[in-house]
């Protein structure tokens, strides 16, 4: 199925008479983002939920809701206290227990701030990221409540986990149950609807990219060189310092610019990319980065199956506005492949020797037809797939698909002050 745009999918219906006919007499639509992942403009999942909310049309509206320890700093947001109880754990040597008791259990704040929470807020949809924690009390209320229930799913979040095993059993049961539970769903990417297993609701949501499109620089501005955006640290770190080393060997003519959060790596590990680490850069200054770039690198770790199969690399939207050749590093049953394959944006390397990718820029430097080629479809892939107003209508689709339910599940699906939540 394909989310369409409930309020302005008919152009024959005016807004106001598709507002009445879904059942809000012309209020905007109550959303309720309740997640440990706090919308910023930074970097992964973070970042794409900033840019959905940075484009929400104003039929909605929205508030946002995190455990105070994530130190949320702007827009319209309510702090939730952590309970007694899972902050003093939190505060000793336990820490780390006490995540994974969280990601279990989803005990981090207290049923009473959550019953005070959904009393003052009577929300039309709650929405949800399936990572850290919140997911578990926002698909609790939403059954409690009688609310529609949406899902964001950036990745395999069980792939992070950590702590004893059996609790990183029952966090994962979590996520599927978070699934199974939702109204809406929306994937990253077809290989992690797949996995998750068909249901009702559930659409693939590709990364949002920044809007616009930026100036293209002149490749005659600048020696070849390559750049890769993103972050260096977890799973990425071997495969990042393993290619700045081929690099470094190989003696290179052409060279590779990375850009992304200080990894704060030893001395030794970042001695490996001094050369080559230029800074985490937003906005202007990261645009003028990447268009003055004349091929941009995607990696994907080889030793994680789960994110090369499941995670859709955010980059590679973000990378496809600038109409730039793409180079994928990445295993050959990685979705990015397959998409690369698809759309003829990208030159793929399969092999995890580093070397390789030594080889196959040095192939973009010299072929000036092939990056012509590979920028002219990452151009049309912006343009199409990946346009943010697609992706947005997407969003808002499923919003307005879930509180569709809302208006039909009963005459008063918010009573206030009487209701236990049965957490």
């Amino acid at each position: 199925m394909s989310f369409a745009d409930p309020l302005s999918s008919s152009p024959s219906i005016s807004r106001d008479i598709a507002a009445e006919a879904f059942g809000f007499d012309r209020r905007p639509i109550r959303v309720l983002y309740l997640s440990t992942v706090v919308a910023r403009d930074t970097t992964s999942g973070a970042l794409l939920i900033h840019r959905h909310f940075a484009l929400l049309s104003s039929r909605f509206s929205l508030v946002s809701a995190h455990d105070s320890a994530a130190r949320p700093v702007d827009g319209n947001i309510v702090e939730l206290p952590r309970s007694r109880l899972f902050a003093r754990i939190s505060n000793s040597r336990y820490l780390f227990l006490a995540a994974a008791l969280d990601a279990a259990f989803g005990c981090s704040v207290s049923r009473s701030t959550l019953k005070r929470l959904m009393q003052t807020i009577q929300p039309d949809v709650i929405l949800t990221l399936a990572e850290g924690s919140l997911h578990i009390p926002a698909r609790r209320l939403a059954a409690a409540w009688n609310c529609p229930l949406v899902s964001v799913f950036h990745d395999w979040a069980p792939t992070w986990q950590q702590g004893p095993r059996a609790l990183r059993m029952l966090a994962e049961r979590q996520i599927r149950r978070l699934y199974r539970a939702s109204d809406a769903v929306l994937c990253i990417s077809t290989g992690l609807r797949d996995a998750l297993g068909a249901k009702p609701g559930a659409e693939v949501l590709p990364p949002i990219p920044g809007s616009g499109t930026p100036a293209a620089a002149s490749e005659s501005n600048a020696p070849f060189h390559s750049a890769y955006a993103g972050s260096f640290q977890n799973c990425y770190s071997h495969e990042v310092q393993s290619l700045c080393r081929a690099f470094a060997e190989a003696g290179c003519t052409h060279e590779l610019r990375l850009y992304g959060p200080d990894p704060r790596w030893p001395t030794d590990r970042m001695n490996l990319i001094k050369d080559n680490y230029r800074g985490f850069l937003k906005g202007g200054p990261f645009e003028a980065a990447i268009s003055a770039a004349s091929a941009l690198l995607v990696v994907v770790p080889f030793d994680w199956e789960a994110i090369a199969r499941y995670s859709f690399p955010s980059k590679i939207p973000e990378y496809c506005r600038f109409r730039k050749p793409l180079l994928i590093w990445a295993p050959d049953y990685a979705t990015c492949v397959e998409w690369a394959k698809r759309s003829g944006a990208a030159l793929v390397v399969n092999d995890p020797d580093p070397t390789s990718v030594v080889r196959a820029m040095a192939r973009l430097r010299d072929d000036a037809a092939l990056r012509h080629r590979l920028g002219e479809a990452a151009g049309r892939a912006a343009d199409g797939e990946f346009n943010p107003r697609t992706l947005q209508a997407i969003f808002e689709g499923a919003l307005g698909y879930a509180a569709r339910r809302s208006c039909t599940a009963s005459p008063s699906v918010f009573p206030v002050g009487s209701k236990t939540v049965p957490l």
